[in-house]
């Protein structure tokens, strides 16, 4: 999360001198990204991405690069498929804004008074509101399980299956990022609507943005050409494959293409119209990018609905996805209106991608040469040397807030568990490594031995694993136990 904050906010300062006149890409700025992510596919050896650019209501620039299938040589195009993971969760947001919009539903309401059968463990439970599980907010405790479901029943199924959940505090106290808060909203759009999830968002959000790529269904995203994803950090990337749930549909099983999310952007900058359509009102719109809660109690970052916001006064909406082996990243300058959005068929560390992300908004924004965000996942992929006698000063126990996390040795190669998942340590640097995990959750993550003073976190000891991003963006430090 940091790393994002850091940049977005040093660009500021660049934005203020942004006008929006002439929403065009120029050439030079335009082949300087060019360079740069080719550079990047080969360097880094990344299987494929799609980049786009919208500038107010015209997309200035939309490019494919690498690969969308390496074992069959198919190139990436800006209409592959991709499944885009938790941004997802915004395209959930706005429907149930169109709702709001239409008077069909109150985000103050209680969700009980919709859905009278919906139930938790825990009495608090029939006090949560729409906004409060459209920001997180909910109470409700994270949630990763996948399990494989297309039955027409499935979102229903799942939600009903929380009633023995407990939650972790009171309903609109604070943040903590959860799926199944998104999974009642679009059980909530279902109620409301009066039709599946799936054709609600078909009729009333990509029609009309004319998201032709787009769909929630398995096989018509095969169909259409539906992205091979890997697990980046082996050489070559490692191809998995992906897990379709519509229980989790509203959360993040959304497949869609560059050209899609361009159509998508264009709507949200120009206030939500499309032609001469209305596809959600500037209130609305304006509701959805207010801060209503600080993330994990941050004082610069919080949450709206569907959306991370930073920037104060000019505000910075963000938002990643991740479906173990692809996903998506997503920034918008609303005041600016900018918004850039890059999708790739590969699962990496989050600042790999955020890197490529930043650096390229850096471009568009300083108009010049990538700028370099930080020092994260620069170092090439084929570069695999590190000091075995390093790693004694890495076992241990460590604590995070995914669970207890152990480091050991076993036939002189680095191992570790957690989440009740073993799995071996992949070195690509005396500090890096790469997780090879028959859990899908884990498989291809980044992880990094690092080492703070004492008291940068406060009494937590000094030596710290960085994970990169375990399923969740709070799961990012584990802090060995002495």
């Amino acid at each position: 999360m940091k790393p994002v904050v850091v940049l977005f906010m040093a660009l500021l300062v660049a934005l203020t001198s942004i006008g929006t006149a002439d929403p065009g890409l120029p050439v030079p700025l335009a082949q300087t990204i060019d360079h740069f992510l080719t550079e990047r596919v080969t360097d880094w050896e990344i299987p494929g991405m799609a980049l786009v650019i919208v500038q107010g209501d015209r997309v200035i620039y939309n490019k494919a690069f690498g690969l969308s299938d390496l074992e069959r040589n198919v190139l990436m195009t800006t209409h592959t498929p991709i499944a885009i993971g938790s941004t997802t969760k915004a395209m959930t947001a706005l429907a149930v804004m169109q709702l709001v919009d239409r008077h069909q539903l109150d985000l103050d309401e209680p969700i009980h008074h919709y859905l009278p059968w919906f139930e938790l463990a825990d009495e608090r439970g029939q006090s949560i509101t729409t906004r409060q599980i459209l920001s997180h907010s909910s109470g409700l405790p994270p949630s990763y399980d996948l399990v494989e479901a297309q039955d027409p029943d499935a979102l229903e199924q799942a939600v009903r299956e929380l009633s023995n959940t407990y939650l972790q505090f009171s309903p609109g106290e604070r943040f903590q990022y959860t799926n199944d808060g998104f999974n009642l909203a679009g059980m909530l759009i279902q109620q409301v609507s009066g039709m599946p999830y799936e054709d609600y968002m078909a009729q009333n959000i990509f029609a009309p943005l004319q998201m032709n790529d787009s769909t929630f269904d398995p096989v018509l995203a095969e169909e259409h050409g539906l992205a091979q994803c890997y697990a980046w950090g082996y050489s070559p990337p490692m191809p998995r494959s992906l897990t379709f749930s519509r229980s989790d549909n509203p959360a993040g099983m959304l497949v869609a293409s560059s050209t899609d999310i361009g159509r998508y952007f264009s709507a949200l900058l120009n206030r939500g119209h499309v032609d001469d359509q209305v596809v959600i009102s500037e209130t609305a719109l304006q509701q959805m990018w207010s801060p209503i809660v600080a993330v994990y109690g941050s004082n610069d970052t919080s949450y709206g609905l569907g959306w991370f916001i930073t920037g104060g006064d000019l505000p910075i909406l963000f938002h990643s996805g991740d479906r173990y082996c692809s996903g998506s990243d997503f920034v918008l300058f609303p005041d600016r209106q900018l918004a850039i959005g890059l999708l790739t068929n590969f699962r990496s560390s989050v600042q790999l991608r955020f890197e490529l992300l930043q650096s390229v908004a850096a471009t568009v924004l300083f108009l010049g040469e990538p700028h370099q965000a930080f020092e994260t996942s620069s170092t090439r992929i084929a570069s695999r040397e590190s000091d075995p006698s390093l790693w004694s000063g890495y076992l241990g126990s460590y604590t995070s807030a995914a669970g207890a996390i152990e480091i050991s040795m076993a036939d002189n190669r680095l191992v570790g568990s957690m989440l009740d998942s073993e799995f071996d340590l992949i070195p690509y640097s005396d500090t890096r490594f790469t997780i090879h995990s028959a859990t899908p959750a884990l498989d291809g993550l980044e992880l990094e031995f690092v080492v703070r003073e004492q008291g940068s976190f406060g009494s937590l000891p000094g030596r710290v694993i960085n994970t990169g991003r375990l399923l969740l963006m709070n799961w990012q430090f584990g802090y060995k136990r002495e």
